[in-house]
């Protein structure tokens, strides 16, 4: 697999060359290339190599004429998450902050997309240990969550074993309890059963049944 992302690596690499070469270093196109550089890098886990390109590329999408549009929350979003692989969420957070600003001018409140950037806010607040904050943003997301996705959307169920774990942090164990026999209602029919989200809600309902 190393080398398949190696082989994929140098391609981008080759693509992004020839496109600054062609069209310059700030045409959308180079810049949509760089941007798919930097995402190949952050699946290879080499998030640290991607930082600098996606970096580079919101200063260039930024000095572009027009109103901000989903191309660059998107971007911002990339960068939220690289920068919570890097172990550094408070700068995360001020790039899904801004993205967040610039997709509620632009979609409904319930999108899905502005559910998944709340969320991940939340993520990182947890990271932080500022569980209030955590809550706070969980409490607010998942009435339209739960109205914007299907009862079963496996999403809802990782969203819901997020908040859970930060009820269990404050304490609430019993509480924490309830939101992940939900949580595993809805992950358990579409996942395997040894998969990540349904072995941490399992992990967080032993815990909670301490209380």
């Amino acid at each position: 697999q190393a080398g398949r992302y190696d082989e994929a690596e140098i391609e981008l690499r080759r693509a992004l060359q020839a496109s600054a070469r062609s069209l310059g270093p700030d045409h959308r196109e180079t810049l949509a290339a760089q941007e798919e550089l930097a995402l190949s890098l952050m699946d290879a886990g080499k998030p640290a190599d991607a930082l600098p390109l996606f970096e580079d590329s919101l200063q260039r999408r930024q000095r572009l004429a027009g109103p901000p549009d989903r191309t660059l929350s998107t971007l911002l979003n990339n960068l939220g998450l690289l920068y919570r692989d890097l172990k550094r969420p408070q700068e995360g957070l001020v790039r899904l902050q801004q993205a967040y600003d610039i997709d509620s001018k632009l979609l409904d409140p319930t999108h899905p997309d502005m559910l998944t950037t709340l969320f991940n806010m939340s993520l990182h607040h947890q990271d932080l240990r500022q569980w209030s904050e955590a809550r706070r943003l969980q409490e607010q997301l998942l009435p339209q969550a739960r109205t914007a996705l299907s009862k079963d959307h496996w999403h809802l169920g990782v969203m819901l074993t997020g908040y859970a774990d930060t009820l269990q942090q404050l304490g609430e164990r019993r509480r924490s309890a309830v939101v992940l026999r939900e949580a595993l209602a809805v992950l358990e029919p579409q996942l395997a059963a040894d998969h990540f989200h349904i072995r941490k809600a399992r992990r967080l309902l032993a815990a909670a049944g301490a209380d």
